[in-house]
């Protein structure tokens, strides 16, 4: 039976002691039902809200009592096990909230909570896609659920050929906006994707009234064919600090490291020792979220996703 949102914080407030966190077992949902619960909790204050942004991130949240809780998306239902939904005020376009939905099963009891997100964690979703956010997605407009985007995407050539090719990639985002890209061939809401391994990243759109996939693959993030070597970051995510393991092959003297975020925009807060076959990468003053971090010598750049979890 479910139970209601007061219930649900009730239990949360009773799991004091990690024996019980351990009873507790998440249920993945698709990505449109927590909007009716969400619509519940505006304050006051927040009028008019419009829907500008929702999906959910590869992800190990650290919750103080339940501990860690990974999320990610299920690729062959569209479920996750956290949806993040980003509000607007219509009256306030500068008053921008977000939410954080989930359900889950306790003592054979289920329950769904919502609850306003973290900076860091709104950091982490909105730094790591890869379109930039435009306007609101209207509320007329009826988009495909994540259950139906996940089958277009499974079911695309470039999807199974990546993932053929990287048995270790993963998805790691997924969000539904409106953009103004002009790589978009579209002026409805789009699903964006990415999936990537420590090496090669896809990006991936998809008209999110059709279901049809426009511009599969495009990035400026892909590697160079002519890159026989590959580098490599350890560990990855990373909270401090990291090791760059760079090849003989392509170690280079006049070789180069940069960063950029997933808007393509260069990230100077970073630091690295002189570059060798084991080069040490800092990060302290970069904020959480994906990146991409790019070793360019000579004509070749090659490109690493790294994400950052502090």
């Amino acid at each position: 039976m479910k139970k209601s949102i007061t219930n649900f914080m009730i239990l949360f407030i009773s799991l004091t002691f990690n024996s019980y966190a351990q009873e507790l077992e998440f249920i993945p949902s698709l990505a449109d039902e927590g909007l009716v619960d969400i619509a519940l909790q505006f304050p006051e204050d927040f009028t008019n809200p419009e829907l500008m942004l929702l999906g959910t991130v590869k992800f190990n949240y650290i919750h103080e009592t339940l501990g860690e809780i990974p999320i990610a998306l299920d690729v062959e239902t569209g479920k996750s096990n956290v949806w993040f939904y980003m509000f607007r005020s219509g009256d306030d376009h500068e008053n921008v909230k977000a939410w954080a939905y989930a359900k889950a099963s306790y003592a054979g009891n289920e329950a769904s909570q919502n609850f306003p997100i973290e900076d860091d964690i709104l950091e982490l979703l909105t730094g790591n896609l890869p379109f930039t956010p435009e306007d609101i997605i209207p509320d007329d407009f009826e988009w495909i659920n994540s259950d139906v985007m996940v089958a277009a995407v499974i079911e695309h050539e470039t999807y199974i050929n990546f993932m053929t090719a990287h048995e270790d990639a993963d998805v790691i985002l997924t969000a539904l906006a409106k953009t103004d890209d002009a790589n978009i061939d579209t002026d409805n809401p789009v699903w964006g994707v990415i999936a990537a391994n420590d090496s090669d990243t896809l990006f991936l759109y998809i008209d999110a009234e059709t279901g049809v996939v426009i511009d599969p693959g495009s990035s400026v993030y892909e590697n160079s064919d002519e890159a026989q070597y590959k580098i490599r970051v350890y560990p990855n995510p990373i909270t401090t600090t990291a090791s760059i393991l760079i090849p003989e092959e392509i170690l280079s003297s006049g070789a180069e490291l940069k960063l950029f975020d997933s808007f393509g925009r260069e990230v100077s807060d970073f630091k690295y020792s002189k570059v060798s076959t084991n080069t040490s990468l800092t990060i302290n003053n970069v904020a959480n979220g994906t990146y991409f971090l790019n070793y360019i010598y000579g004509d070749i750049t090659q490109i690493v996703p790294i994400i950052i979890n502090k």
